[in-house]
Order: structure tokens, then C-alpha cells, then sequence
């Protein structure tokens, strides 16, 4: 089991950046307000209301450059939780709905659901090449059928581990294509946070998350 390290976020990066200049600019306006202030000419005093007026406004900007770094961390407490809720899946056997499936130790349990009433099903199993290793008949109940597919291949071969992929093929009494569903069931051994999206590694198949459609505990051997 092993859990891959997950991307820290920027927290607060922007915000800070953006604090800090502000607060630069801020100083050198009040640098430059004095220094207007002390050459002034008596006779034509500089317009008191225009300060008052850009200090308003920066005080303004201020306010909403620190309601964004709230905003930040706020956001980076929610990712952190969720995070921290996915973890739970690592160790966890999972029904994940994905065509692409992991082969491993020779054994692959797959499952699918027909939309409608089938006359045929049949599933085809497909390597990473594009190659077709089995083809198989198969029944549909109505609901959700499973198949556990021994790693050969149609002439009795054993096939190595690997990414395969199962393609259902459904047809009603009319010959017409039916909607099919296809997914596997496997083990959880990774997780990982790829650009905010959080993925279980199981075998050689990285799947999303939303993908898990049941989780359960594995049955002790």
C-alpha cells in the first residue's frame, strides 16, 4: 500500500504578494504626501480632498486583498478535507464504473449492466495494443452481471498482467445496439492529487475518484 505525495497548495501566496506590494505603495504615497505637503505653496495649498481620497482607496484595496487570503485559506481547508476523506480508499476494495480495467496475478473481475432487454451480450476483452485477447458470451439479468475473466486469452494462453480494456457488446431481438455499462473491482494501492483532481491508482489503472460507484472492506484471505 502506498499513498503517493499529494501537491501542497499556494495558500495564501497570491495574497501575500499582493498585501506586500500594496503596503509598499501605500508607504510611498504617504512619503510623497509629506513631502508635497512640506513644498507646498502658500498661496495655492494642494487639495486636501484628493488625499483623503487616495487614501480611502487604498484602504479599500487593502480590505479586499485580505478578504481574499481568507478566502484562500478557507478554500485550502476544504481541498485538505476532501484530501483527507479520499485517503480512506487506499487499502479499500472498490467497484469503479471504467472500460479500462488492471489485470493482475492472472485474475480480473469485471462487471456491466445492459440498458433494455438483451437477445445477446457478449464481452470483448482488448489489450493495450488495440488487439482483441477474448471474446465471450455472456447473460443479462436486468440489473448488474458479473464475470471473472482467468487472464487467458481464446485459445487458452495465459496473457501477461497488465491495463486491458472490456468492451460490451448488447444487442436486442431486433439486432439494435443497447446501452451498456462496464467497470471492475479491485484493490485501491495509491492516491494521488493531479491538478486538483484526486485519483486511485488500482494495479496499472489510475481512476478518478467519481468514478467509485461502492466501496467495501476486502474478505480476509
Amino acid at each position: 500500500m502506498q499513498i503517493m505525495p499529494l501537491a501542497a497548495g499556494q495558500t495564501g501566496g497570491t495574497a501575500a504578494g499582493d498585501k506586500a506590494k500594496i503596503a509598499g505603495d501605500f508607504d510611498r504615497f504617504l512619503t510623497l504626501l509629506t513631502t508635497q505637503l512640506q513644498h507646498q505653496d502658500p498661496l495655492s495649498p494642494l487639495d486636501a480632498n484628493q488625499f483623503t481620497s487616495q487614501l480611502v482607496q487604498f484602504s479599500q484595496v487593502e480590505q479586499s486583498v485580505k478578504m481574499n487570503s481568507r478566502l484562500e485559506q478557507l478554500l485550502a481547508a476544504q481541498e485538505n478535507s476532501r484530501v483527507s476523506d479520499a485517503i480512506g480508499y487506499v487499502g479499500q476494495t472498490v467497484d469503479v464504473l471504467s472500460r479500462d480495467f488492471p489485470l493482475i496475478d492472472g485474475s480480473a473481475e469485471l462487471f456491466y449492466s445492459v440498458g433494455g432487454e438483451a437477445a445477446s451480450v457478449s464481452l470483448r476483452i482488448v489489450d493495450e495494443a488495440g488487439n482483441t485477447v477474448r471474446s465471450v458470451d455472456v447473460s443479462a439479468t436486468g440489473g448488474i452481471d458479473r464475470f471473472t475473466w482467468d487472464g487467458e486469452d481464446d485459445h487458452g494462453n495465459r496473457v501477461a498482467d497488465g491495463r486491458y480494456q472490456v468492451q460490451v457488446i448488447a444487442r436486442d431481438a431486433e439486432g439494435d445496439a443497447l446501452p451498456t455499462q462496464a467497470g471492475f473491482t479491485g484493490t485501491v494501492s495509491e492516491l494521488s492529487n493531479l491538478a486538483g483532481e484526486l485519483v486511485l491508482t488500482i494495479g496499472s489503472v489510475p481512476v478518478p475518484v467519481s468514478e467509485v460507484v461502492s466501496v467495501r472492506r476486502p474478505v480476509a484471505a
